[in-house]
């Protein structure tokens, strides 16, 4: 058996090799071992996704028992880890993670590159080494997708008694002063004009503090995809603030026309910036075909849209080419006292009639290939934050009926951290809810009042 895998040529053995185990101890590890002729086959995907630390240059540069490697390498992790090897000072952490991105060049083949700001270095140096990253990011010719995790505040936050620049600039050595630069580099130059970001990516992944460029002319600290407005197909944030800066009145310019598939996730962030973050998106992503727009807060009635008399859902019209759409459950308040205990009135969910007539709402304003719409929300006395109950309604077109809308069952599900992605296996039925849109699905749990929990609801924290 073996041997009939030594005789396949390459392709079929690396699309073989990618359904393996790739970790240490994995089944890609062990077949390694076999023969020099099975390792020999092995290493290209055994190595496809690495993490470089100082010293790794030595195994993987010119002369290096793993050179062989490097054009195969896809996958690459630049996290916090990168600055670990050097000494506990900000010069040694400086110099840990230029050496760490030293031989970018020697990967041509990267496709793909994660990122992690967490590097535990003084805030009087950031700018400098965001800078620097960049350059040598920027600088990997097939660079198609990439993927930001870290959070920054904002310049009014960050704290005043660190050293001042050149202190910690003196203190780092003749390569690290090249990496950094000499001059300090202030919020100001955090833009296109003195930042190489990068070029011709295909599809971006933030989880960090996001600040919304309003034009073309605005940069900021994390959104650096300006420069691949024209081939960027995706765009995935999931975080907990967003800003709009550069607004300036005037309509929005920064354009991505190809981005099919856009998906936000938004926890312990306020309405106002919740529903401007959707209104951005919907205005620079005009021709979106896929949208997943969540928010998480401690209580159900925060996390939909509010019915305030206008059009629930209107930041979506912008997207004319919608077809699968998941979206927050709508809530609306009641109109009476307000509740004794939580000092607001009280709030319901959107009956399945008025989620209808939503749908039928977007339609009439200009959304003709919408197929697929959902609702989701989280349970009224939640036990598990991450718990979600989900409704779908699928929409059909005829000559003379006009819409018709089929619904699911109400279904229960459980995210998982990332926001983005539902726990498989763990679906079950709640309520069955199908027949017309006029049904008595009232939008509601079960169990209303449950014993012991009747007047508020359970501050279970965000993620």
């Amino acid at each position: 058996m073996l041997s009939l895998l030594l005789a396949c040529p390459a392709e079929i053995c690396q699309e073989i090799f990618s359904y393996l185990d790739g970790g240490k101890n994995g089944d890609l590890a062990q077949l390694s071992q076999v023969s020099k002729d099975f390792r020999e086959l092995v290493l290209p995907t055994l190595f496809r996704c690495i993490k470089l630390r100082p010293g790794h240059e030595l195994v993987f540069g010119d002369g290096g028992p793993l050179s062989s490697v490097r054009p195969y390498v896809r996958h690459f992790y630049l996290d916090r880890s990168a600055g670990e090897y050097g000494d506990e000072t900000n010069a040694g952490r400086v110099e840990s993670i230029r050496r760490s991105t030293e031989h970018f060049d020697s990967y041509p083949s990267i496709t793909h590159i994660d990122v992690s700001w967490g590097f535990m270095v003084a805030w009087n140096a950031r700018n400098n080494l965001y800078k620097a990253l960049w350059a040598r990011i920027s600088a990997l010719p097939n660079l198609k997708s990439l993927r930001l995790v870290g959070y920054s505040p904002s310049p009014d936050c960050r704290p005043g008694y660190t050293r001042d620049y050149n202190s910690l600039y003196r203190c780092c050595t003749s390569k690290s002063k090249d990496f950094l630069g000499k001059e300090f580099i202030d919020d100001a130059e955090l833009t296109n004009e003195h930042i190489s970001y990068p070029r011709h990516l295909q599809e971006v992944h933030f989880s960090a503090f996001l600040e919304l460029p309003w034009n073309s002319n605005t940069s900021s600290r994390y959104f650096v995809i300006g420069n691949s407005a024209e081939t960027l197909k995706k765009i995935v944030f999931s975080g907990q603030h967003l800003r709009l800066i550069g607004q300036g009145g005037g309509p929005i310019t920064l354009i991505f026309p190809n981005v099919v598939e856009l998906c936000i996730g938004i926890w312990g962030g306020s309405r106002y910036s919740e529903w401007h973050a959707l209104a951005w998106f919907a205005k620079s992503c005009p021709n979106v075909q896929k949208l997943l727009f969540r928010t998480l807060h401690n209580t159900w009635s925060f996390e939909g849209p509010l019915d305030n008399g206008d059009l629930v859902y209107d930041e979506l019209i912008s997207m004319r080419k919608l077809k699968e759409v998941i979206v927050p459950w709508p809530v609306k308040f009641s109109l009476g006292d307000a509740h004794l205990y939580l000092g607001i009135k009280a709030a319901t969910r959107y009956k399945r009639r008025e989620l209808a007539g939503v749908i039928r709402c977007l339609a009439r304003a200009g959304l003709n290939d919408l197929e697929k719409v959902t609702f989701e929300r989280r349970l009224r006395w939640p036990v598990d934050e991450y718990k979600k109950i989900t409704k779908t309604c699928k929409i059909t077109r005829g000559t003379e009926t006009g819409l018709k809308l089929s619904w699911t069952k109400l279904h229960q599900s459980i995210l998982r951290p990332d926001l983005f992605r539902c726990g498989e296996g763990k679906v079950r039925v709640v309520v069955s809810t199908d027949g017309e849109e006029n049904g008595a699905d009232s939008g509601d749990d079960i169990d209303e009042n449950p014993a012991n929990i009747r007047f508020y609801e359970p501050d279970t924290g965000n993620i």
